[in-house]
């Protein structure tokens, strides 16, 4: 990977040594491995819903809460504290603990008895998988030189298309096999080994890393770190088109093996490792090619960080919608490629302009920022208001219900392009040069 070529921080200039190779070989592996269990801990749950609602007899309302909202909301809330803490604190022992806590709580998930204690657990995974990623953001971005952050923002892609692939393709088998909750033991209890793995393979840079003040942590400057951010034009559409376009993608994507099964008659194993290849190859490939176009195209104007998220998410708008009214098997597989290539994409190049507006102080918790609102509206809501709105419309629509409520939420897509093409425009300029 060429990151391993690049000096960190700014030091494009200088050459490195083995040394700070192998450092910085040694936080790519690390974090790459973090984000994989991070992304199959957080999607396996999507393959297990059909099996969970039948053996817990939950209906799609109880689906769509469970899929979203625990995990999100918990996400979101811890996530600006504990960034303040990636800030200036320990990055290693906040990354370390975090995957125990999300490991151990999704494999306990095998063990859940209803809907009550399914639900906790899930709490727990939000609020492990909120206060380590933002850490991980900020570690892996103070590692690699700025002018390669574009293609090291992809490694979170390229992990997400991973663990995606092994949370849809490993939890369907190891369900259809095994059983659900065998799924989530398999699933989650190996993320122990990976967290002594980040004690083992990620430094701290600092040179004094300490605990935040609860000023930092909740009070005056905590809020003013959050008000210098939002006060930045390209910082706020960025948020809100991010937002737009992940509420889509999270409600589409927790529910399309549900949809799938219903409208195909699959298993839930033949649909998973479908679903895991095409959301996990096409998005591979999407996100190196994303992170080196973004890289490149950046280099001359720092705005295409943003106007090519933009156009992805005009791209990706049609090929949801034919995925959601083909009835052909094939077509949907194809389709659904499709999007998840064009996601590969754009996450990179907006990823990197986050770390463009933010400087290093301030790079983990504009990541928690954005967190809340995309885990809440968009992680949160997406599922659970499609659920009920499904519920809603079965008395009318019966068997269309789901497929009229995933359409529905296209419309989001319109504020989406218009917010990233807008806050291109105001990137250059907002750019902390850090």
């Amino acid at each position: 990977m060429s990151t391993l070529d690049e000096t960190p921080a700014g030091l494009d200039d200088q050459p490195q040594n083995r040394g700070t190779r192998s450092r910085t070989a040694g936080v790519v592996i690390a974090i790459f491995l973090v984000m994989v269990f991070n992304y199959m801990d957080r999607t396996v749950l999507a393959v297990l819903l059909e099996p969970i609602s039948r053996d817990l007899q939950l209906n799609d309302a109880a689906l769509g809460l469970l899929a979203g909202l625990p995990f999100a909301v918990l996400y979101a809330l811890v996530g600006v504290p504990f960034a303040r803490v990636a800030d200036v604190g320990n990055r290693r022992f906040l990354i370390a603990g975090s995957v125990a806590v999300w490991s151990v709580a999704t494999a306990a998930c095998g063990l859940a008895t209803g809907f009550a204690s399914l639900f906790m657990l899930r709490v727990l995974v939000g609020i492990g998988e909120g206060a380590g990623t933002p850490a991980a953001h900020s570690a892996l971005a103070d590692n690699v030189s700025t002018s390669q952050r574009a293609l090291a923002a992809s490694l979170f892609t390229l992990a997400a298309t991973v663990g995606g692939f092994l949370g849809y393709a490993l939890g369907g088998v190891l369900a259809g096999e095994f059983g659900w909750r065998f799924a989530f033991i398999a699933i989650g209890a190996p993320g122990v080994l990976v967290a002594a793995l980040v004690l083992w393979l990620l430094p701290e840079k600092r040179v004094a890393p300490r605990w935040p003040s609860n000023a930092e942590l909740f009070g005056s400057e905590a809020l003013a770190v959050l008000g210098r951010l939002w006060r930045l034009p390209s910082f706020r559409l960025l948020v809100i088109g991010f937002t737009a376009l992940y509420f889509v993608q999270m409600a589409v994507g927790q529910w399309a093996i549900v949809y799938l099964a219903r409208e195909t008659g699959k298993s839930i194993g033949e649909i998973g490792i479908a679903f895991g290849f095409v959301s996990a190859i096409p998005m591979a490939i999407g996100s190196v090619i994303g992170g080196t176009l973004g890289g490149m195209l950046a280099k001359r104007d720092s705005g295409w960080l943003l106007r090519l998220p933009g156009i992805c998410a005009m791209l990706m708008a049609p090929g949801y919608a034919l995925f959601l009214m083909t009835s052909d098997w094939n077509v949907a597989i194809v389709a659904m490629g499709g999007v998840s290539f064009i996601s590969g994409v754009y996450l990179g190049p907006m990823f990197a302009a986050m770390y463009t507006i933010a400087p290093s102080s301030e790079r983990a918790t504009a990541v928690a920022l954005v967190a809340v609102f995309t885990n809440i509206i968009g992680a949160g809501l997406g599922p659970f208001i499609v659920g009920v709105l499904s519920s809603l419309l079965t008395p009318v629509f019966d068997a269309d219900a789901l497929k009229l409520s995933l359409l529905a939420s296209l419309v989001l897509f319109v504020p989406a392009v218009a917010c990233f093409m807008l806050g291109s425009a105001h990137l250059p300029k907002d750019a902390s040069h850090d």
